[in-house]
């Protein structure tokens, strides 16, 4: 399946928290990040179903949808884990919905939002 996507294939950031940042003497400092390359295809826009997981007053034209090719595991927000960012052709967007595909190929349906004017 992956063979047929080969040419919109774009090179990405995966960029990673190492963990949620921490407070010491009461000063905040963010957490340290990794990035790792990942291969996407290039964000397009969400679908209409993608819009009944936005919060009341989201602008859907913050939003994008993407295919990420990778067996990296994609973390959303949590308790355990702040938002994975993927950066691509200047713009970063946070991860706010992961559907994996493994079982079709190694790939994950990611919903995520445009962060850059935030």
């Amino acid at each position: 399946m992956l063979s047929y996507f080969t040419d919109l294939m774009v090179d990405a950031i995966l960029d990673r928290a190492d963990a949620f940042g921490t407070y010491t003497g009461g000063e905040f400092s963010k957490s340290t990040t990794t990035q790792t390359p990942i291969k996407i295809i290039a964000p397009q826009p969400v679908r209409e179903n993608d819009l009944n997981m936005l919060a009341d007053g989201e602008k859907a034209s913050d939003y994008r949808v993407t295919w990420v090719f990778s067996d990296t595991e994609l973390h959303t927000r949590d308790s355990k884990y702040e938002a994975d960012q993927i950066i691509y052709d200047g713009a970063v967007y946070k991860v706010v919905q992961v559907n994996d595909r493994d079982p079709l190929g190694n790939f994950k349906r990611v919903v995520m939002r445009d962060i850059n004017g935030v």
